[in-house]
């Protein structure tokens, strides 16, 4: 140094306060520039000071400055330069290890949720969902991060029911494997807390499962026994319908064959005599029938597509889709045409099913209503 810069020192080096302070917030020297971390950190005036922290772009440095800052009007400042570097998005944003470690450390609710919703980065984002508190947030993140992993760590995190609800709805078409998986844990919750829907929902489920085993004559099973057993844990809350219904099922699952029994008109001999003379003998293939000539258990295919409604209605009880619901409605209406229709368990079963349709029917006219009204507001 000459004595010419020993004598006239910079003013960002001056002794008076208020020289410094405008040395430091305007002059472009490359030399000042270069001292603006030493300034932030070491300059006795905190006026001084903010003007150097307002002027630091490297969000490690602020960082370092905002642990030792004791300041409070110095650490605000800092605390806005952190919130703005850390938030970036920007391609000049800070290296991914510094936001990290702000996004693990800052007690700046907001800035949690900024990074948790809108990093760049899948990894800064679930660093700052493990901090995120709220559930509304946390919902919106489901919902709308596009990292698979990320809105499944969300969902974890969601203990609200009705957040749950809300992303269950959001997910319907977007994320169809979680969109399970939560539906599935909402049922089992609610199942837990005797709901009266999620009882009467688990309730369809297994009366439809076992008329299907019914109808492809299955009597005991694994399978059969985990329904028995599942329908044991909601027994004492399923209405009187839902109840008689399970016992039909049951019923046909076990139902023996009818025997003729011998009468007293003679000796066994001459009654096995008559019969062999009257009955004629039945042709393999042959279906067995009652005295009527009819059979008892309804057509297959009538059976099968009134199940079908019946899930149906168990899956979707809140947003039947129109064109689903016809669909069903044609191949009901096909089913009845083929079958006999003079036979009292064929018009049971579409009575039944046409029950279900009228039910899913009026959901969807609800549904249009209020979209209406909406739409008008």
């Amino acid at each position: 140094m000459n004595w010419k810069q020993h004598i006239l020192k910079p003013k960002w080096k001056n002794k008076n306060a208020d020289i410094r302070l405008e040395s430091v917030s305007t002059e472009q020297d490359p030399e000042l520039i270069s001292s603006l971390l030493d300034i932030a950190r070491d300059d006795e005036d905190v006026r001084v000071r903010c003007a150097a922290i307002k002027r630091l772009h490297r969000l490690e440095n602020i960082l370092k400055l905002y642990k030792k800052e004791k300041d409070s009007t110095a650490r605000e400042l800092l605390e806005q330069r952190i919130h703005q570097l850390a938030s970036s998005s920007s391609d000049s944003r800070p290296p991914l290890e510094f936001r990290i470690e702000v996004a693990e450390n800052t007690t700046d609710r907001d800035l949690v949720e900024h990074l948790a919703r809108n990093a760049p980065e899948k990894e800064l984002r679930r660093v700052a969902l493990a901090r995120v508190e709220r559930q509304g947030v946390l919902g919106d993140c489901c919902i709308n991060d596009d990292d698979a992993g990320n809105r499944r760590y969300a969902a974890g995190r969601i203990n609200q029911q009705t957040t749950l609800k809300r992303v269950i709805d959001a997910l319907r078409k977007s994320d169809k494997a979680l969109f399970s998986e939560l539906q599935a844990r909402l049922h089992s919750e609610l199942l837990a807390q005797n709901d009266p829907g999620a009882v009467k929902t688990e309730g369809l489920r297994i009366c439809t499962e076992l008329e299907k085993l019914a109808l492809e004559g299955k009597e005991v099973s694994t399978e059969v026994e985990s329904l028995h057993k599942d329908w044991k844990k909601i027994a004492e809350h399923a209405d009187e319908e839902l109840t008689a219904r399970y016992q039909r099922a049951c019923i046909r699952l076990n139902e023996p064959e009818i025997e003729t029994a011998p009468t007293d008109a003679g000796p066994a001999d001459e009654v096995s005599e008559k019969t062999a003379e009257k009955e004629p003998v039945e042709e393999p293939g042959q279906e067995t029938e009652t005295d009527s000539g009819q059979s008892t258990q309804p057509d297959e295919s009538l059976a099968r597509i009134a199940a079908d409604i019946a899930l149906y209605r168990q899956e979707n009880p809140d947003r039947p889709h129109t064109a689903s619901l016809r669909k069903l409605v044609d191949q009901l209406d096909t089913a009845w045409q083929q079958c006999d229709q003079k036979q009292p368990e064929n018009l049971a079963c579409r009575t039944a099913a046409k029950a279900a349709v009228q039910e899913l029917e009026t959901k969807i006219e609800q549904i249009k209503a209020r979209q209406g009204k909406e739409l008008e507001q």
